[in-house]
């Protein structure tokens, strides 16, 4: 290969091709893959008694012009961008500035109400910003600080329990300035990135291997459990559960399915769970926010009560009754829409994650599936009365807080992978 790269006929050939393809990354790869396909020529037409002087000639002439090749390659190795998320998130944003500014013209008295559109504004320009960082960042990069990613989360999620602000019964915010954010709703994102770049497959005498697995599975959940972010530790155990099944299932079982029990055990001795599970399964003594929910809904019809209209009834609608909020204002057809565009977002994700060759990348795409399906999901199917209400705010509709700006940069990582799909090794079909 390097006889062959130091003909300055195979170099001037090589840079031709490489003059059309704009993905630099590709260049090394493409220069050796081209070269031993010359080689082979070489060889062939040596074996059938060319000149060696004039091999390398002959071998180019049979490869074809060098910039309908690199024109072709380029095609092939192309940025690729999918518009189609990028819409979707799109109108899920607006829909979600749409209804927070008929929560601060409905004239309710909230003390949430005051400048939620601004707010709202800023965490998604700043969303946004993230976005567009992770969409150029090379993601394969991430996986060297995989550890390290992992025990910055754990040190972050430590810290709130740390300062005592106890809000609700939970340890869960981190105040910076005048703002704060809630740490164990944030976490669980960049935690399940570290868990895709980490080694699970090692063997079954490997003891230090079971420690490294118990460990990054265990401690989130421990600390998820501490704050009173009970349903956090639940999305968290279904996203490390479908990395774990993609690289090792046997310590997945052995040491998983005992840390779910306890984990499921905590939640049946949660007394505030238990009594909104019983209400939940009663037929007569349904909560307060379900039958408000429901009662709203019921009354929208198919043309809703009008823009801003007020209803004192809904707690929380700037936040997790977002949804069922926009049905009492515009009616059934709002409510159909919305669920459409979720579905179909989630959809869309589905499809990119078919067409990822890595394996880091899928396991990523895998975890955020899990993880954007339950919080996309179940504040639609709360608002039906199809399962429990929990405080979950529908990602980028619901106002979500700072919570909302690591959700855009998940999004900006996702169109990364997806940006690369083509762009990754690969061996070359003979041009």
């Amino acid at each position: 290969m390097r006889a062959v790269e130091k003909d300055a006929a195979v170099q001037e050939f090589l840079d031709r091709v490489c003059r059309h393809i704009r993905v630099k990354s590709m260049h090394a790869e493409i220069r050796e893959e081209l070269g031993s396909h010359i080689a082979e020529r070489m060889d062939m037409l040596a074996s059938e008694g060319v000149a060696e002087e004039h091999c390398a000639q002959e071998a180019i002439k049979l490869m074809g012009n060098p910039d309908d090749i690199g024109r072709s390659l380029h095609r092939a190795h192309k940025p690729a961008f999918d518009w189609k998320l990028v819409v979707l998130l799109g109108l899920l944003t607006i829909v979600g500035l749409f209804g927070l500014l008929n929560v601060q013209m409905s004239g309710l008295q909230l003390w949430s109400s005051i400048q939620l559109v601004e707010k709202k504004l800023f965490i998604v320009v700043l969303g946004l910003a993230g976005l567009f960082i992770y969409y150029f960042l090379d993601y394969r990069k991430l996986k060297k600080y995989s550890g390290n990613l992992f025990c910055g989360t754990i040190v972050l999620m430590v810290l709130p329990m740390m300062t005592g602000n106890n809000i609700n019964g939970e340890n869960v915010y981190l105040a910076f300035g005048p703002f704060g954010i809630n740490v164990m709703a944030a976490s669980i994102l960049p935690l399940l990135i570290a868990a895709s770049g980490l080694n699970y497959k090692f063997r079954r005498s490997d003891i230090v291997g079971w420690i490294k697995f118990g460990v990054q599975m265990a401690v989130p959940v421990v600390l998820y459990w501490q704050s009173g972010s009970l349903l956090y530790g639940c999305i968290y155990l279904a996203g490390f559960g479908i990395i774990a099944l993609r690289h090792n299932r046997f310590p997945l079982l052995a040491i998983g399915l005992p840390i779910l029990c306890l984990y499921i055990l905590k939640l049946t001795q949660t007394p505030y769970l238990v009594e909104r599970l019983h209400s939940f399964l009663s037929e007569k003594d349904k909560d307060y926010q379900t039958l408000q929910t429901i009662g709203a809904i019921r009354s929208a019809g198919w043309t809703g009560h009008g823009f801003a209209a007020a209803n004192e009834t809904l707690p929380f609608i700037y936040d997790e009754s977002m949804y069922p909020y926009l049905i009492y204002c515009f009616g059934w057809g709002a409510g159909i829409v919305i669920g459409l565009l979720v579905i179909g977002f989630m959809i869309r994700i589905w499809k990119m994650s078919v067409s990822i060759r890595d394996e880091y990348a899928t396991c990523i795409f895998s975890a955020f599936i899990v993880v954007f399906g339950i919080r996309l999901l179940w504040p639609l199917l709360m608002a039906y009365g199809v399962v429990p209400i929990v405080g979950q705010s529908l990602p980028f509709v619901g106002y979500g807080g700072f919570t909302q700006v690591i959700d855009f940069c998940a999004m900006g990582l996702l169109l990364s992978i997806y940006r690369r799909k083509q762009m990754l090794p690969a061996r070359m079909e003979t041009v």
